[in-house]
């Protein structure tokens, strides 16, 4: 079992990046396949920041293959995209009585 919080998000990452890149080989992922699925996950009105996640999946996958497994001689690097910085974050109830 995962520890990961996050685990069924990237299940579902994985499904999205698997109809781009199924007949693609690890090695055969290039920058400009990765501007291809950047473009066509922007194109589905996808924000920035989940644009970001699913290409930091991607570059997980791919580092690990280089690193840990020794498959790949080398990654192609993945840009991300600008995210907002800013957050609105509202209190809880029990914050606002603790104030």
């Amino acid at each position: 079992m995962s520890r990961k919080k996050s685990i069924n998000t990237d299940k579902v990452r994985l499904r999205w990046l698997d109809s781009h890149l199924h007949d693609s080989k690890l090695d055969e992922i290039t920058k400009t396949k990765i501007e291809t699925i950047k473009s066509s996950k922007l194109n589905e009105g996808a924000s920035n920041a989940t644009v970001n996640r699913t290409l930091a999946l991607l570059r997980s996958i791919l580092n690990r293959a280089k690193e840990d497994w020794e498959w790949l001689d080398s990654t192609p690097s993945i840009k991300l995209l600008p995210e907002n910085a800013t957050r609105v974050r509202w209190l809880s109830q029990e914050e606002t009585d603790r104030l």
